[in-house]
């Protein structure tokens, strides 16, 4: 099966080179043997995200920097974090890492409900954030200036 511009095709095999035909074409047996494969896959419940942050809110000194943000990790996907200056965009990736444990809000890895004691149990549990650094060392790769002072 394919997923093309207008929908979801059945590969059949013709007397030439490999087709496609749209599902509403079909007829019969395999159209229903598609629309069944469809239903089956509909019900199937999605993997959770590699990280789930729901309902996240965070003050410092009575002053609100976060509210109400959720934020996904699925796996196998680049994500980015477009925002303006002072957005709070750090702020929740030191919440995702253990280093501010004082907020509101949910957090699961691998959808079981976690809540980081510590930069380090973030780290035992697989998180790590690589922050922004203006000091790079130009002799180093770029992987290699990337885990500076980890191990």
């Amino acid at each position: 099966m394919l997923l093309g511009s207008r929908g979801l095709f059945s590969s059949v095999k013709d007397t030439g080179p490999l087709t496609a035909k749209p599902l509403a074409v079909m007829r019969g047996r395999e159209a229903a043997q598609l629309r069944a494969l469809n239903a089956a896959a509909a019900r199937m419940e999605p993997e959770p995200p590699l990280l789930a942050m729901t309902a996240i809110s965070k003050s410092f000194s009575g002053v609100p920097v976060l509210r109400e943000v959720a934020f996904d990790l699925q796996p196998a996907r680049c994500t980015c974090s477009p925002a303006r200056t002072d957005a709070g965009k750090s702020t929740l990736m030191k919440i995702a890492a253990g280093v501010h444990t004082d907020y509101q809000g949910d957090i699961a890895l691998l959808g079981l409900p976690t809540r980081f004691a510590s930069p380090q149990e973030a780290a035992v549990r697989g998180i790590s954030v690589i922050h922004q650094e203006m000091s790079l060392i130009d002799s180093m790769s770029v992987a290699d200036n990337m885990f500076l002072g980890r191990s």
